[in-house]
């Protein structure tokens, strides 16, 4: 395996609009069952600075999170075993996610 440790690596570019730099960290995790796992799930994403998580399994129609989180969708409607939930970080403006998945 080669020794990328001495690569450069992109210039981080900080938006002073949004107080964030251009790289997001996303995060997925299968929790098998959030019952009394939210604080620890919380703690983990917070530790880990994640701006957007993919939380499945979480067997639950609504989770109260942190108010640095917003759940910008939950898919237990259509199954009861295996909810997916989709948190976005709320210093990260929604507009601007969008208008960057659209250059990709």
């Amino acid at each position: 395996m080669p020794d990328r440790s001495q690569e450069k690596r992109p210039r981080l570019v900080k938006d002073k609009r949004f107080g964030i730099t251009n790289r997001l960290k996303i995060a997925t995790w299968n929790v098998q069952g959030l019952g009394q796992k939210q604080q620890k799930v919380d703690k983990e994403l917070k530790k880990k600075n994640i701006d957007i998580a993919f939380i499945t399994e979480t067997k639950k129609k609504l989770c109260k999170w942190h108010k640095r989180f917003r759940q910008l969708r939950n898919d237990l409607q259509r199954s009861r075993f295996n909810n997916k939930s989709t948190m976005q970080n709320s210093n990260i403006d929604r507009q601007l996610l969008e208008k960057q998945n659209s250059k990709l």
